[in-house]
């Protein structure tokens, strides 16, 4: 019995979004660079520094210290960002007391390497980034934390699961898994086609990212940082993160953990009428987290 072929629009539809799915890969693990164009200015003091990640790549970022710091905190962009998207929090830990690192990932901003991992390769750059800031003399016996938002979120919770140096998490945005972003990818940009376009993503993105995008799961991992405090920001009006993500995340973490949904904001982004809030918060979270640390000592 022969076959019977799909229709010819049909076809060629198919073909049209397996072609955007090897686009998108293509993109996600080769991104542009954007620039890191600008210092804070001299209210806000910053050290160019460069270091090596785990596996040897040269990363760029900045230091920033506090007077009488109460601990160090590395901060972690998103995909394809740089340290830039991470300035208004490194500007409120410094008012708060806090020695800041951020710095651009892998393939990104003024950092070495070729290849974006999309959270897979950047845990090894998050690594580097915790190495030298306990190095530093400034740092001397003072607790560390980090923080990341959407793949830096991500790379946040996969490192602090696998290094007990890190002592206070918060993140914002996070996908649970690889696979649960791109089909939410796939959602906003294909619709009614996304399966076709999600499958065509990872078939395509496996050249230059070999890994099963399930494997790549904050959501596994996350109860591993327990009974280290965590801290998790959402936005409502999310579209690139799905914000299920969010209380998949909150569900498989362990206490102490805290759960912030943001009614009126969409990814990283913070609405303004939520601003001062969130600012109390994610500074109050770091404080207490670390007056704890300095009291079990």
């Amino acid at each position: 019995m022969t076959k019977r072929r799909e229709p010819l629009g049909k076809r060629i539809t198919n073909a049209g979004i397996g072609g955007a799915g090897y686009l998108f890969a293509r993109f996600a693990t080769h991104p542009p660079r954007l620039p890191v164009y600008h210092r804070p200015n001299e209210a806000f003091p910053t050290q160019e520094i460069t270091f090596l990640s785990r596996d040897g790549l040269r990363l760029s970022g900045w230091f920033v210290a506090a007077k009488e710091a109460k601990g160090g905190v590395v901060l972690c962009h998103g995909h394809p960002g740089t340290r830039m998207e991470t300035l208004d929090r490194a500007k409120w830990l410094y008012e708060a007391g806090f020695h800041v690192l951020l710095f651009d990932f892998r393939a990104l901003g003024r950092s070495e390497g070729t290849v974006s991992g999309i959270g897979c390769y950047e845990v090894q750059d998050l690594l580097g980034a915790v190495d030298i800031l306990l190095a530093r003399a400034e740092m001397a016996s003072l607790p560390l934390g980090v923080y990341g938002h959407s793949m830096g979120g991500a790379v946040s919770l996969l490192t602090a699961a696998q290094d007990p140096r890190i002592e206070a998490v918060a993140t914002h945005g996070a996908y649970a898994t690889l696979e649960s972003a791109i089909r939410q990818r796939a959602k906003l940009l294909a619709h009614g086609f996304a399966p076709t376009f999600e499958e065509s993503v990872t078939r395509y993105g496996k050249q230059w990212l070999p890994i099963d995008p399930k494997a790549l799961a904050p959501q596994e991992a996350i109860a591993k940082i327990a009974p280290r405090p965590l801290l998790l920001f959402h936005g409502a009006k999310d579209k690139i993160i799905a914000l299920e993500d969010a209380y998949t995340l909150y569900e498989a973490a362990g206490e102490p953990k805290q759960l912030h949904i943001l009614t009126h904001s969409y990814h990283i982004g913070i609405h303004p009428s939520e601003q001062e809030k969130y600012r109390d918060i994610f500074t109050r979270f770091y404080t207490s987290a670390f007056a704890k640390t300095e009291t079990s000592k």
